[in-house]
């Protein structure tokens, strides 16, 4: 096992509840449960409503926060065994917390896929960062995309970290 390998794939979805994967955690490294930059480790899982500001800490875009103003069934396309193939999942839609985005903040970039949005103020995932804008676009066209943390905990059959741990 190599240096960089710190966990090992356990099983994935990729289907109407998300795209998503749970993974093994192996002792090659020191394991942290808080989220980097929020110092907090998630202890619960819930819906998102429209209009609850959320958070989250991803690879490309640090600590990001927005409102969410969608819920629904989402579309995008993946490479799928070298053919593209258009997948619905059901999750919610992210923006800036000021909709003209002033300071043109990157909500998602490249790189956060995966990360978990939280529901601001709480240890509570409401979904996990799937996509978002193209890079360039215009300040008031910043969104970002999430799959139902819900969905995907009982499709991946996973609970939150227990509190305290």
């Amino acid at each position: 096992m190599g240096a960089d390998v710190v966990a090992e794939l356990e099983r994935m979805i990729l289907d109407q509840n998300g795209d998503a994967a749970i993974a093994l955690v192996n002792d090659q490294r020191p394991f942290e449960a808080r989220i980097l930059g929020l110092n907090l480790a998630p202890n619960a899982v819930t819906d998102p409503q429209i209009g609850d500001v959320v958070v989250k800490s991803g690879v490309a875009t640090r600590v990001t926060r927005g409102r969410v103003d969608g819920i629904g069934r989402y579309f995008l396309t993946y490479q799928i065994s070298g053919f593209a193939q258009r997948l619905g999942f059901d999750g919610f839609y992210i923006i800036p917390l000021d909709p003209s985005n002033p300071a043109n903040q990157e909500i998602s970039a490249p790189g956060d896929s995966g990360a978990v949005w939280i529901k601001d103020g709480t240890a509570a995932v409401v979904g996990l960062h799937v996509a978002g804008d193209a890079a360039g676009s215009q300040a008031c066209g910043e969104y970002a995309i999430a799959c139902s943390a819900t969905n995907v905990f009982k499709a991946l059959n996973i609970e939150p970290w227990p509190a305290g741990s």
